[in-house]
């Protein structure tokens, strides 16, 4: 009887949700194209120099040109995850004549995580979905990728948003059983989709609440933070091999934080490339990054290794206090006084050249 009326349920509940799910994925449209290019990548990927644009009259920053030394922009093993590299050359957004995003090259690997940093207003979730293919408001999107684009239609490319949206008297589980229905291989058997719910509830830790209603502001139901998780579940269920995350961590209390970034470190190493903006990560959690992005007024201040940090900026004559977390330093150097924009590389050059 209980079944029954669970399965009942499902069934008055399927279109709506379906159309509520295609609505959280569904993207803005570009005004523009990312040329795709099959040229190969094996430069690219044996490249030693990444070109980090200077600091101008940041801190006492010296305004030389920059060609840092440091280790392989992508220095984690990847073969046995097949090491994929995709990589953005001039990527650009504009709205008429104001460049929202200037010029820059950006790559990112399979296996690896790449976080974007910055203030608020600084162009993250611009670069997000720009990576992703898409530009909004009318704006302009230009660049190349090669070697090509995975296919969003295709489930291996998902760009999760800020903003949350379900159906309020559904559990977390039904969540997920309905996003697999829509998602996964309609081969799999219905076991293989149940595992990979729990699988998936398990990684961003719900499992716990698993058979609680989502609720809303009304009803109640999950906490804020509980939602948020929700939502990346969904986007992690069929495992895409490009995943962008805007604010994944936002609304979660700090342990909760820590658990999604756990889960999305846990997907890199098991061979997703995801990219994710940030704010002001702790510690543990900005460890977790492979390599980093900081933009100012959508200017690449940065593009290189985490580990490389301290030394890029010391080599600008920034003074750096290494006790300090890396991430509150570099996200408080683009703050300057009387609104001030630190100065980027001409032509916005990001890392790599």
């Amino acid at each position: 009887m209980a079944a029954a009326a669970f399965n009942c349920r499902k069934c008055a509940h399927a279109a709506t949700f379906v159309a509520i799910l295609l609505s959280v994925s569904a993207q803005p449209s570009s005004s523009g194209t990312l040329q795709q290019s099959d040229r190969s990548n094996s430069e690219e990927a044996t490249r030693s120099t990444v070109h980090i644009p200077p600091l101008a009259s940041l801190r006492g920053g010296s305004t030389a040109n920059a060609k840092f030394q440091v280790e392989p922009a992508f220095a984690r093993p990847m073969e046995e995850k097949g090491g994929d590299l995709l990589v953005w050359d001039d990527l650009s957004v504009s709205l008429g004549s104001r460049m929202l995003l200037q010029p820059m090259h950006l790559e990112l690997r399979r296996g690896s995580v790449l976080g974007v940093l910055g203030p608020s207003g600084a162009g993250k979730s611009t670069l997000l979905s720009a990576l992703a293919g898409f530009a909004s408001g009318g704006a302009t999107l230009r660049g190349r990728v090669s070697p090509s684009m995975p296919s969003m239609a295709n489930g291996d490319v998902a760009l999760l948003a800020q903003d949350d949206s379900f159906f309020s008297m559904l559990t977390v589980r039904e969540t997920l059983e309905f996003a697999a229905e829509l998602r996964l291989d309609p081969k799999l058997s219905p076991a293989a989709k149940a595992q990979r719910v729990s699988e998936t509830l398990d990684d961003v830790g719900l499992m716990a609440v698993a058979d609680n209603r989502i609720g809303d502001d009304v009803v109640g139901g999950l906490s804020g933070g509980q939602r948020r998780r929700v939502t990346v579940a969904i986007e992690l269920i069929n495992r895409p091999k490009l995943l962008f995350l805007d604010e994944p961590t936002s609304g979660l209390d700090s342990y909760g934080a820590l658990q999604v970034a756990h889960a999305l470190r846990r997907f890199a190493d098991r061979g997703q490339a995801i990219a994710c903006t940030i704010h002001q990560p702790r510690a543990d959690i900005f460890a977790l990054f492979d390599n980093l992005l900081l933009l100012s007024a959508g200017k690449p201040l940065y593009f290189g290794p985490v580990a490389s940090i301290y030394d890029y900026f010391e080599a600008q004559g920034v003074r750096c206090d290494r006790s300090v977390n890396a991430a509150d330093f570099i996200v408080d150097l683009t703050h300057t006084p009387d609104g001030d924009e630190p100065e980027a590389h001409e032509g916005g050059g990001g890392g790599g050249g």
